[in-house]
């Protein structure tokens, strides 16, 4: 099967020139260059080249037909099962990444990932099959070389101001993993599963697991002139419900504007959280929280500057699957997660600057999470931590450049152990894309 998927991607690149007009290709290739220094420890680099080569074919007026495959392939890297920290006997966290979590010894991936029929009318929108979602949970996660992909429907409606969406999944391709599988095994696939939320330190045992028979999403947006409002409903069968609502506010006063928002969300098990045995589950039954949030800013016309605030409350962990995307909440920092933690509250100011062709955004924000002795609410073991970026990017043509240096340093004193890859270390990617 990865021979026939290498092979069909060859066969497209050469039958690209020789496509009837109702036939659309595009797609891109991608360098992405990452570099892991953890502080007296181990440090890992890697040098990974992929892409996506995709095919559009216009069936007729309103039907189009999209199949996408994506490759992932190290160039250089010092990854494998075997490259552990002598001292921590732990491997890379992010580099890992960049090909397969699932075996680091692998240096190549290729697979077949976006297939889908798509129905457009005016303002309503149908896609079923395998296609990319951008929700502020459930999104591409585009830290790795191929972004999350997910299977099932997809619906959305525009009247006036107002978008509606419905979606349906019960199939995802996780971010740094080979292949698709089931909603229900996707969770944990690749990904650690933290300790469980009834002993101390122990492994969390959900992997494969899980009873779910998909997530049901519904969503609503009314983007209005200076004001923009947006609410999702993520409802995981027998896992967990997350409302969210975020508000944002935007003035402009000639040349500087001014904005502020405000987040809320609301998480609780359904059913047995994924599990009758409360060691097994993802959730514990009852288990609930919630999340607030704010942010204020201001600027000119090329440049903004806010401060954010997140608070979650203790009274569980505030959860939504790595696995399906990253949270895009106010105090969100890139190659960073909060997913897992409750009680805690963090502060983050950021800044963008835009010159020209150039965007310079840079940020600084602190987490002050949850005792990582508290295996209650506190689920990968996370020290209190700040984290400094600064990132740097550019357009020219077809030609995209990234840059990208994070520190990050842990707000209290812990062992190697628990700081190996998650604290007092550094982080730099460079990406280099050409679009076609």
């Amino acid at each position: 099967m990865k021979k026939l998927n290498l092979l069909f991607l060859i066969f497209c690149l050469l039958a690209a020139n020789n496509l009837p007009q109702k036939f659309k290709i595009n797609g891109y290739l991608k360098n992405y260059y990452l570099q892991e220094n953890n502080h007296n420890l181990k440090d890992y680099f890697g040098n990974a080249f992929g892409g996506e080569l995709k095919i559009t074919n216009k069936i007729s007026k309103n039907f189009s037909f999209a199949i996408a495959g994506y490759f992932s392939s190290f160039i250089n890297t010092n990854i494998s099962k075997n490259s552990l920290d002598p001292i921590t006997k732990k491997n890379s966290r992010y580099v890992k990444g960049l090909v397969d979590l699932t075996d680091l010894n692998k240096k190549f991936i290729a697979n077949l990932g976006d297939v889908y029929l798509k129905y457009h009318q005016k303002n309503f929108l149908m896609k079923i099959g395998r296609f990319k979602i951008n929700t502020p949970f459930l999104n591409p996660a585009n830290c790795k070389m191929i972004p999350n992909i997910f299977q099932g429907i997809y619906l959305s409606k525009k009247i006036n101001t107002n978008i509606l969406s419905f979606i349906f999944i019960n199939a995802v391709w996780p971010k740094g993993t080979p292949h698709f599988r089931s909603l229900k095994n996707s969770l944990g696939y690749g990904y650690g599963e933290g300790v469980e939320p009834v002993k101390e330190k122990v492994k969390g045992d959900y992997y494969e697991n899980i009873s779910t028979n998909g997530l049901y999403v519904l969503g609503y947006k009314n983007f209005f002139k200076k004001n923009k409002f947006q609410f999702w409903d993520y409802y995981a069968q027998n896992l967990f419900n997350l409302a969210y609502i975020r508000n944002t506010y935007k003035k402009n006063f000639n040349k500087f504007k001014i904005i502020a928002g405000v987040e809320y969300g609301n998480e609780k098990a359904v059913g047995n959280g994924g599990n009758a045995d409360v060691t097994k589950t993802y959730m514990k039954k009852n288990e609930k929280t919630q999340l607030y949030g704010i942010e204020i800013g201001s600027g000119f016309k090329n440049s903004l500057f806010t401060f954010n605030y997140n608070y979650v409350t203790n009274q569980g962990r505030f959860m939504f699957p790595r696995e399906w995307g990253k949270m895009h909440i106010f105090t969100f920092q890139h190659l960073e997660s909060t997913e897992g933690n409750g009680g805690w509250h963090a502060w983050c100011v950021k800044y963008i600057q835009k010159i020209k062709k150039f965007k310079i955004e840079t940020d600084f924000g602190k987490y002050y999470l949850a005792s990582i002795n508290n295996h209650l609410l506190n689920k990968y073991i996370m020290p209190s931590f700040a984290q400094f970026s600064f990132e740097l990017k550019t357009k020219y043509k077809n030609i995209d450049f990234e840059s990208l240096f994070s520190r990050k340093y842990s707000l209290n004193s812990v062992s190697e152990k628990v700081a190996f890859a998650k604290v007092n270390m550094n982080l730099f990617r460079m990406i280099l894309k050409y679009n076609f």
